[in-house]
């Protein structure tokens, strides 16, 4: 029992003399901060500017498909007719963010709807 107080009494000890030590080095703590930060600042603004950006590429054929029967009998035989990748596609356009903010835009929603 008087062990663990001993060294309950000891670690307040440590804790008051790491205090004072701090209380003492007030001025160079902060003056190490405002320069680290002033150097981040002046960093950043020398950096060369980097840009990034984002492509999205949409490949069609140029026919929409070949028919046994030529030109004529073309939407006859279903070659005119969608594919599957057709509908995702679109969707994907659709609810891509670049068309969302555009539509939010026109619509001006942000002061609608806050």
């Amino acid at each position: 029992m008087n062990t663990q107080s001993s060294q309950q009494n000891e670690a307040a000890l440590h804790a008051v003399d790491y205090w004072q030590v701090i209380k003492n080095r007030y001025g160079i703590i902060l003056l190490t901060l405002f320069l680290v930060l002033m150097t981040a600042a002046v960093i950043t603004y020398v950096m060369p500017k980097k840009y990034d950006s984002e492509a999205q590429i949409e490949v069609r054929s140029k026919s929409g498909g070949m028919s046994p029967f030529g030109d004529r009998m073309r939407e006859a035989s279903g070659a005119n007719r969608t594919s599957a990748q057709f509908f995702g596609t679109e969707f994907q356009k659709i609810t891509s963010s670049n068309s969302l903010s555009k539509v939010a835009e026109k619509l001006d929603l942000v002061t609608r709807w806050g």
